[in-house]
């Protein structure tokens, strides 16, 4: 038996749906988490508009929060406050294509990147075409936008690599975990990617960028 839903139920009920799933912020383990999966499940769970079966899965993984005594804040600066100084807050910007050791290695015969920050280009990005449409003439971020992702090199939860991590999961010592960058790393979209790429200062350079400054989407 097929259930016949009329087209403007269908989309008040999208509406519905992103409405109660976007209301709260989400984080893993917080109660806006925790009521977005029992919203889910019993939906899912539904006898007359749910799957067949649905269930919850409970994982113990290992997650990093923010300081509750001590956290980061942001504000608008207001005249009389003392802007800090770093030293080592900026530095030379170097394209580092892939960030590859094969890359790393062809930089340091003529620079030395002690001190500089690297902009470094996903390898399975380039299978999307450069001249693509952005949003909102397709589905590809807009301009600002930064694709959600992680930057482990392992699969899967840190302490259990590569299997699910259950309560009878074995985790390897936390100060065996690998795979973490090292140091600093800011995800940017390419409207950021571009303005930078103009201000790069060496000549070696040109030739590499010269095909990206010259195929800039249209949006």
């Amino acid at each position: 038996m097929r259930l016949f839903v009329p087209a403007e139920l269908r989309i008040y009920l999208i509406s519905f749906i992103q409405r109660e799933l976007t209301k709260v912020p989400h984080m893993a383990t917080t109660s806006g988490d925790e009521a977005t999966v029992d919203f889910m499940l019993k939906r899912w769970q539904d006898p007359n508009t749910g799957l067949d079966s649905a269930w919850r899965e409970d994982y113990k993984v290992y997650l990093s929060f923010p300081n509750k005594t001590s956290p980061n804040k942001v504000s608008v600066g207001k005249t009389g406050y003392l802007v800090t100084w770093f030293q080592n807050s900026s530095g030379k910007l170097v394209y580092a294509n892939q960030g590859k050791m094969s890359d790393y290695e062809l930089l340091n015969r003529t620079l030395d990147l002690r001190g500089t920050i690297l902009n470094l280009s996903k390898p399975f990005r380039t299978k999307f075409r450069i001249k693509s449409e952005t949003y909102p003439h397709s589905w590809y971020l807009p301009p600002s936008g930064v694709e959600r992702g992680s930057y482990n090199t392992d699969f899967g939860d840190l302490l259990t690599p590569y299997l699910a991590a259950k309560d009878d999961t074995y985790r390897i010592p936390k100060e065996d975990i690998t795979g973490i960058p090292p140091i600093p790393a800011q995800p940017i979209g390419f409207e950021d990617a571009e303005r930078l790429i103009c201000i790069y200062a060496l000549k070696s350079h040109l030739k590499c960028l010269k095909c990206l400054l010259s195929t800039r989407c249209a949006y």
